[in-house]
């Protein structure tokens, strides 16, 4: 975790803002801004085009960074059906698992 934070230091990020910012400011986390875009279908859009730029920095700094000389791997963030996909899968191999504790 540290190298990471090397590699974000002297790094401002901050996503752009929209038309539908007064949606987002209520959302105090990724769950809450998740069921916005539940119950606002059209939200996807806007979130993910402000939210772009900024996994895309944190993306460039990160491939820039190697620990004994093996680079940092960055994956493509996943996407919201692919979430409910995954929540859907664990639900089915645990179902005592209690999902909305999970960071998903």
């Amino acid at each position: 975790m540290g190298i990471l934070n090397l590699g974000l230091q002297n790094c401002a990020l901050e996503r752009n803002v929209t038309e539908d910012e007064d949606k987002f400011k209520s959302c105090g986390s990724m769950a809450q801004i998740r069921d916005a875009i539940r119950k606002t279908p059209e939200l996807k859009g806007t979130w993910e085009s402000t939210i772009q730029p900024v996994q895309q920095i944190v993306k460039e700094r990160f491939q820039r960074l190697t620990l004994k000389d093996i680079p940092f791997r960055t994956p493509e963030p996943v996407q919201y059906d692919e979430n409910d996909q995954i929540q859907h899968h664990l639900q089915k191999l645990f179902p005592d698992l209690y999902l909305s504790k999970l960071l998903l």
